[in-house]
């Protein structure tokens, strides 16, 4: 449906032009910011709510909250850079 929507959009649209500056260093850290401070906040509302269970679930998974930080960390660094690397300036 978000495709079809997309598709009908921009038929309508056109070729409108596009703004001709770069996207700022901080236009393209807003939503990687914004995702970690949803997702930190409902970290820390399930750490509220039950935090016995929380730290002995870390315990017992190591490895698993180890390797579920880096995947978080590398795509925050892969999506920013994406985002930095794809200029507005330049045409389609």
């Amino acid at each position: 449906m978000t495709s079809g929507a997309l598709l009908a959009l921009d038929g309508r649209l056109g070729n409108l032009p596009m703004p001709t500056r770069p996207i700022s260093l901080r236009e393209a850290l807003v939503p990687p910011i914004t995702a970690l401070s949803a997702s930190t906040a409902l970290a820390a509302v399930v750490v509220l709510i039950d935090p016995q269970s929380v730290v002995s679930y870390v315990r017992a998974h190591t490895a698993l909250i180890a390797g579920v930080l880096g995947i978080a960390t590398l795509s925050t660094a892969l999506e920013t850079a994406v985002v930095l690397s794809v200029r507005r300036d330049v045409p389609g």
